[in-house]
């Protein structure tokens, strides 16, 4: 379908690095859009075959740019000053796009007065022939347009292909960062919902594609099994900064906006915690428990079952990688509470739930060890 004149213009960047066997979908997914972009510009990353040639047949819609291999990053970075339109859709090329999301998103851009637009997105699992099998659906974990920014500190469930912001907000953020060599796409998604205006819209965007292909740059190659721990160690170094930096009240949610003072504030330094958590930054989540102990607040009302959701939350569900480094600090960090007196043992009654819980989940797994040295937590005396 040719372009409305009426609608958003858009140019989708599709960065790509050795991804022969998926290519050539992913574009065809692009291509084929009910509502045409006004280009798609692939920026291969120095890949060992000739991506232009393979692709010739799409042209003039879908122009190749060349360059050495520097990352992701770098190639969107490098797509966004080519790029003519007034919308961007960066896409992965290894997934493959609902034919029918520029249209619905284009429709809702030009009524709606926000920066960016966002829908959910298929997991699928890649079958021998390349096609893919359906397994599941991940959306964001909150409704709230309002708190896209918060929620998205719990954790990253919004996917950067099912974005399409203005193109003046790449150009006001500066772009990708490049010192992140992945989860970049989760950096530039927490900069661009602090700065600018969002909403979600509940259409299928894309199917991620599960496969057991290399990841990354040449520098910063990684095998599939390898991905939750290199994005980790990456997501926790922006998340610190953020925890660190950002005042108290920027985490009241989740918190009844007639509650008093201090019932927000502890729910604040309950979210706090949760997000520390979820990344494995224990030293700060050891540090945010001392504030709240030293702020009294524990001491304010019996914890509302909201309160003692978020303490089975940051502990009941956490995986082996997050965990591997935590029973000293977990430890420490009840024995402070227990020292709190009377305020803290039902804190320390429902943190050991959540660390039996943690255990059972890691014996499922066969993570004996991990599972043992949770075991020893919720048996100190």
């Amino acid at each position: 379908m040719g372009a409305d004149m009426d609608m958003p213009t858009v140019s989708i960047i599709v960065p790509t690095y050795n991804r022969q066997d998926f290519l050539v979908p992913a574009i065809e997914s692009l291509v084929n859009q009910t509502s045409s972009p006004l280009e798609i510009i692939v920026v291969d990353d120095g890949s060992h075959y000739n991506v232009e040639a393979l692709l010739a047949s799409y042209q003039p819609l879908v122009r190749v740019i060349r360059k050495d291999n520097g990352g992701k990053p770098a190639a969107v970075n490098l797509g966004l000053e080519c790029a003519q339109g007034e919308y961007i859709w960066v896409f992965d090329d290894d997934d493959v796009a609902e034919l029918d999301y520029l249209e619905h998103c284009v429709k809702a851009l030009a009524k709606d007065q926000v920066d960016y637009i966002f829908g959910w997105h298929y997991q699928a699992d890649s079958l021998v022939d390349g096609s893919l099998k359906i397994t599941g659906q991940r959306r964001p974990h909150f409704s709230n347009d309002q708190q896209i920014f918060v929620r998205l500190l719990e954790g990253c469930s919004i996917a950067h292909n099912a974005i399409i912001a203005r193109k003046t907000c790449y150009d006001t953020l500066g772009g990708i960062d490049t010192t992140y060599p992945c989860s970049e796409d989760y950096e530039f998604e927490l900069r661009l919902a602090q700065k600018f205006r969002g909403s979600f819209i509940d259409i299928p965007s894309f199917s991620r594609r599960i496969h057991d292909g290399e990841r990354g740059s040449a520098n910063f190659n990684y095998q599939a099994a390898q991905r939750r721990e290199k994005f980790l160690s990456q997501d926790r170094r922006f998340i610190e900064y953020y925890l660190e930096n950002l005042p108290l009240e920027t985490f009241i949610y989740d918190v009844a906006s007639d509650a008093s003072e201090p019932l927000k504030m502890r729910m604040a330094y309950l979210n706090k915690l949760l997000i520390a958590a979820n990344v494995g930054a224990w030293l700060t989540w050891s540090d945010t428990w001392k504030q709240l102990i030293a702020s009294n607040l524990l001491e304010y009302k019996h914890l509302s079952i909201d309160e003692l959701k978020k303490l089975d939350l940051m502990l009941g569900y956490q995986d082996a990688t997050v965990m591997r480094d935590a029973s000293t600090i977990i430890k420490t960090v009840i024995f402070s509470l227990k020292s709190a007196g009377t305020s803290g043992k039902p804190v320390v009654k429902q943190l050991k739930k959540a660390l039996a819980k943690n255990a059972y989940q890691h014996v499922k797994k066969s993570n004996y060890v991990l599972a043992y040295s949770h075991l020893k937590l919720v048996m100190l005396g």
